[in-house]
C-alpha cells in the first residue's frame, strides 16, 4: 500500500518552514508555495519512475508540467529570498474610516 502522500507533503513543509524561517505571513505563504512546488515536481519524478516509455504523450505532458513547476519554484524562491534580504517594515498604522 502507498504511503500517505500528505504525510510526505506535510514533512516535507515542515522542512522548508525549518529551512527559511518565515517571519510573516507573507513569507510563510511564500515558503507553503514553495513546498507546493517541489512536492509536485517530486510527484512528476515519480510517475515518470513508474511510466511506460512508449507513452510519448504522457511523456511530453509530465516534461511540460516539470518545466512550468520548475519555473514555478525558481519565481517563488527569488521572491522570498528578496523579500527576506530586506530589513523588515513596520506595519502602517491602520486609518479608522469616519462613517457619516
Amino acid at each position: 500500500m502507498e504511503q500517505d502522500p500528505w504525510r510526505g507533503f506535510r514533512k516535507m513543509r515542515l522542512g522548508y518552514l525549518r529551512r527559511f524561517r518565515p517571519s510573516d505571513y507573507v513569507e510563510r505563504d511564500l515558503v507553503t508555495q514553495l513546498a507546493i512546488a517541489s512536492f509536485r515536481l517530486h510527484r512528476i519524478f515519480m510517475q515518470e519512475a513508474q511510466a511506460d516509455s512508449s507513452n510519448l504523450t504522457a511523456q511530453r505532458d509530465r516534461r511540460k508540467a516539470e518545466i512550468h513547476l520548475r519555473r514555478v519554484f525558481d519565481l517563488i524562491l527569488e521572491t522570498l529570498l528578496k523579500l527576506q534580504a530586506k530589513p523588515p517594515t513596520p506595519p502602517a498604522k491602520e486609518h479608522s474610516l469616519r462613517v457619516a
